[in-house]
């Protein structure tokens, strides 16, 4: 049973534990929130396993305001990943802030296209001031 952040991020980044075992970790990140968890839960949006991935998007947006600071931390980075990309967009269309959803057309826009990783960047930095 998983008892603290510690051990909910170990759980969640274990690759050699079972799917479920490590999305209870996904599931106490969520339920516990803290920055060092919300932190985590971004990283994992470019996990390996398509299952983390989307567990750590819907614990994201279930999270609502408090995903975004570490979100756009790392959309704003030059080497953001189309799998970031793509977990960010469910985070943003599914949040359950209804500021983000409200606060997010530009950002949504600029996660699609061939230019993608730069827009991100250029929308997520444009959007910090909002969210810090």
């Amino acid at each position: 049973m998983i008892e603290s952040t510690t051990q909910a991020i170990a759980a969640m980044n274990n690759a050699k534990l079972p799917e479920n075992e490590r999305a209870d970790g996904v599931h106490y990140l969520r339920d516990n929130p803290s920055v060092e968890g919300n932190t985590a839960l971004v990283a994992a949006l470019e996990d390996d396993d398509h299952g983390i991935r989307y567990a750590a998007s819907s614990a994201l947006a279930y999270l609502g305001s408090q995903a975004m600071p570490p979100l756009l931390d790392a959309l704003a980075k030059p080497d953001n990943s189309k799998m970031l990309r793509d977990g960010a967009h469910r985070v943003l269309t599914e949040n359950s802030s209804s500021q983000v959803r409200a606060s997010s057309g530009e950002l949504l826009a600029a996660l699609k296209g061939s230019q993608a990783s730069i827009t991100t960047m250029e929308a997520a930095i444009h959007l910090m001031a909002t969210f810090s």
